[in-house]
């Protein structure tokens, strides 16, 4: 396989993590909040709370998956310069 497809796959399957860290909590925190709502007669109090909190839960997910690319991608380079020296 070329070099850009196996590229072109990485970044692809990267997104389409990211979208998956953002996605399913955003809708398993809202359908739950939503739920208790509904329980309690609140609304839309836990379902505002389960927004805010899958929206901190997926920031630090993406944060996290983002510096683990960035970490390989600086070490990738550092070889490459080293390997030219």
């Amino acid at each position: 396989m070329p070099t850009q497809s196996k590229d072109t796959a990485r970044l692809v399957g990267l997104a389409l993590n990211i979208g998956w860290q953002i996605a399913i909590p955003l809708v398993v925190c809202a359908l739950a909040g939503r739920m208790i709502d509904r329980v309690w007669h609140t609304t839309p109090l836990f379902f505002l709370m389960g927004v805010i909190i899958s929206l901190l839960l997926s920031s630090w997910l993406v944060v996290r998956i983002v510096s683990r690319v960035i970490t390989a991608t600086a070490d990738t380079h550092t070889d490459i310069k080293t390997d030219k020296q």
